[in-house]
């Protein structure tokens, strides 16, 4: 009697407990589908971005947001960021950064979001949390002209702004 017990706690809430694991397993993936419409419009978005014509960019990306997840998600939400920087809607660019290092944790544009953050606290003068930004870069596996890029802007504009106040920024760098 105890033996059909056991099989049926095996055979019946096993296979609950397994299925119940992948399926939140499957749900923090995030599954994504390539879409045609996210590639052409991105092209769109990209091309209008190189021409300056930043507004038109950026509702472009925009527009990709509101996709399901698809191949161009991160990039898209990386571009509305830039884009917004350009236009400098500064809040705006570093929300998008920061929604980009939340939503897609194992982007490759985790740096580049971290550059646009620093840019962007750099921008609204506040020069500690851009530093912070910009050393970050410096201890990950971002692409060296991306490491470069954040080292010379962390420690040239900065030193350019130090006062007293931000004296801190440059020792955390040095």
């Amino acid at each position: 009697m105890f033996s059909r017990v056991i099989r049926y706690v095996v055979f019946i809430f096993c296979p609950a407990l397994v299925g119940a694991i992948l399926f939140q397993a499957a749900e923090a993936q995030q599954v994504k589908v390539f879409s045609v419409a996210a590639e052409k419009l991105f092209a769109k978005g990209l091309s209008a971005y190189k021409k300056g014509q930043f507004k038109k960019a950026q509702e472009r990306f925009l527009k990709i947001l509101d996709f399901p997840l698809n191949q161009r998600s991160s990039a898209a939400q990386l571009m509305v960021g830039k884009s917004s920087f350009q236009l400098e809607e500064f809040g705006l660019a570093l929300s998008m950064a920061k929604q980009l290092r939340r939503k897609f944790t194992g982007s490759r544009y985790i740096p580049d979001a971290k550059l646009l953050e620093g840019d962007c606290y750099f921008s609204l003068r506040r020069y500690f949390e851009a530093a912070v930004q910009f050393s970050s870069i410096l201890t990950t596996s971002a692409s060296l002209p991306l490491q470069a890029s954040a080292a010379a802007v962390s420690y040239t504009h900065l030193r350019a702004h130090e006062t007293e106040a931000d004296l801190v920024c440059r020792l955390l760098l040095e």
